[in-house]
This record gives C-alpha cells, structure tokens and sequence, in this order.
C-alpha cells in the first residue's frame, strides 16, 4: 500500500493537473486508499487550491460534478441551491450492440461512435468545437462534455429531447415518404415511393446502434444529412484524470 501511494504522490507532484470549467461552482469528491469511503461536498476557490488539496492528501479517485451550484460546499444538495449542469455524453465499448470480442476492436469501434456522435454535436446543434471537451473514460469508451451556456438551466425533460433526437425517437417516416405516379417501360404507369430527404442512417452504423447516450437510451434509425462532412472532431486527451460525480437536481 504505501508503494502505491509513494507512486501517487510521485504522478500528483510531477503531472500538470487540469481542471474543468467552473471548479469553483461544482461540488468535488474523493476516495483514499484507507477505504474510509466518499468524502464528499468539498468545494474550491481555484486550481491552485485543488493541486495542493491533491497534493498533499494524495487520494486514489477523484471526482467533481456535472452540475453547477451556489453553494457547493453545503452538506445537502437542497443547501447548495443548483444552477445549470454540463451536457454529458457517456460511450462505452461493452454497452454496443455486436460489439467486438477483442479489447483492441472495441476501442476502435467506440471511437468510431464517438466520432459521429460529435458530427450530430457540431453540425444538427451547431456547438462549438470549443465548447467540447472528449475523454476517455480510461478503460473502455468516451466521455463528451458539452459545456455551453445555453444548455446549462436544461432540465431532464430538455435532455431526454436531445437524447430522443440523436436517436430518432418518435419520428414518423410518412412524413418523409410520399408516392407518385411514374412512367415504366410501354408507357405503363405505376405508383413509386420517394424519399423527400436524402437518406437515413443509424447512428450506431448500418447494423450498430448506438446503445449508450446520455440517459443510457438504446438508439433508433435517424434523419441522415445531405452533404455531410469527415470529422476530425475535439483533439482527445490520453485519459481523464477527473471523473464524474452524478449529481441529482434539488
């Protein structure tokens, strides 16, 4: 045990130790190694006062909210009065429908959902590239954080409708399909059914839907776009140092 906290204080002394937007408002959690269990509603004023909390009380997780509050310190969430929350989108390999057997294939299928599910991101809701932060998560997916004002005060029913969307819940083909009279061969006619967009497609590929979004929906064929282009995405970092701590409203 103490070899692996010497090799934790070593990392936390050598690496640059990022933080998320908005530290000051989010809630922070931490586990140590004598498995005394979540210590929970600690709260900072800077990145400077985190570094050195970790620093010097070397903890094996640490974690910090998706959501904004006043009061993140405060012993009960209805104390800490919430404000807004991230969009959070979470990928993993294992939770893909046909997903690969191997450890390699999984991650490079996973990468390519995450890859379209930033296309949706950037093109149909038009964020900013630098409004999204990708992660991986450290074992077997993505983390895709949206930090944008205009979504911060969404509530569950506002998310499940971007949910619902990104997986094309509730959309009705008739009203993309309609049937016309065509000319066929001998001057015949006949009735054909034309589509009045360009296509659809799953979000998952053409046989793998994407299983595991935000509130861990299984996804369902949606509208493709006309035109759309190759996504280099968000530059990803090689592992997320900090992890998220789910977060009730109220």
């Amino acid at each position: 045990m103490n070899f692996l906290i010497s090799k934790f204080r070593e990392y936390y002394i050598q690496a640059t130790l990022d933080a998320p937007p908005g530290l000051q408002s989010r809630e922070w959690g931490f586990l140590f190694f004598d498995d005394s269990g979540m210590r929970r509603h600690k709260s900072f004023f800077s990145r400077g006062e985190l570094v050195d909390y970790v620093r010097s009380m070397i903890p094996r997780h640490v974690y910090h909210s998706a959501a904004y509050y006043q009061r993140p310190g405060a012993p009960t969430m209805k104390e800490k009065i919430w404000q807004g929350a991230d969009l959070i989108f979470d990928l993993d390999a294992d939770h893909l429908r046909g997903a690969a057997s191997s450890y390699a294939g999984m991650l490079e299928q996973v990468k390519r959902e995450t890859l379209k599910l930033l296309s949706f991101l950037l093109s149909d809701f038009g964020f900013a590239e630098s409004k999204i932060s990708v992660v991986f998560s450290g074992g077997r997916g993505y983390h895709i954080h949206v930090r944008d004002q205009r979504i911060y005060s969404f509530g569950g029913d506002e998310r499940r409708e971007v949910v619902d969307y990104l997986s094309g819940r509730g959309l009705v083909l008739d009203r993309f399909i309609h049937e016309a009279p065509v000319e066929g061969w001998g001057g015949s006619r006949r009735q054909a059914s034309y589509s009045s967009c360009s296509g659809f497609a799953w979000l998952g590929g053409e046989d793998q839907p994407l299983d595991h979004l935000l509130c861990g929906r299984a996804a369902h064929p949606r509208r493709a776009r006309s035109g759309s282009r190759p996504l280099q995405g968000p530059r990803h970092r090689p592992q997320e140092s900090l992890q998220l701590l789910p977060q009730p409203r109220g």
